[in-house]
């Protein structure tokens, strides 16, 4: 698999502003980031084209790659689970286990699926057993879950 997305750690980042549905990069200086991922492509014309191969840049607070990789690999005390029991490791999967393969794909779309579980709205057999995973997360750690599993090679 390939990844289109690049995961930076970034207390501050471009000044942004929402267009088709994206964030896209506007002149001015830099803004906090905060609690937040924002996605940005590299390339807004190559996204307006609909260019499959357009490459983004992840922006995720500073130290949650870290603070992923922690709560992934001990489950956070009991806040989670041990995320290679169903994802393997490496997060990559792999031949009889029930987790999809995680590396490279977009911080954004994680946290999406991780709140899903979460609310319900995910709420499929497949989806079960995401349930319990993350009952007791905050939103924190998700972005630390995510930031961590994105930024790792497919």
């Amino acid at each position: 698999m390939k990844t289109f997305v690049r995961v930076v750690e970034r207390a501050r980042v471009p000044p942004h502003d929402i267009a088709c549905y994206i964030f896209v990069p506007r002149p001015g200086r830099t803004v906090p980031l905060g609690l937040s991922i924002v996605e940005i492509p590299t390339d807004v014309e190559r996204f307006e084209h609909r260019d499959s191969h357009t490459t983004y840049v992840a922006y995720v607070p500073k130290g949650r790659i870290e603070r992923g990789r922690i709560l992934a690999g001990t489950g956070g005390g009991g806040r989670t689970q041990f995320c290679a029991a169903c994802h393997g490791p490496g997060l990559k999967s792999g031949v009889n286990l029930p987790g999809p393969p995680l590396p490279g794909r977009f911080p954004g779309y994680l946290f999406h699926q991780l709140y899903g579980f979460q609310s319900g709205a995910r709420a499929g057999d497949a989806a079960q057993a995401m349930r319990s995973v993350v009952a007791r997360l905050t939103q924190a750690d998700m972005i630390d879950l995510d930031a961590y599993a994105a930024s790792l090679n497919p």
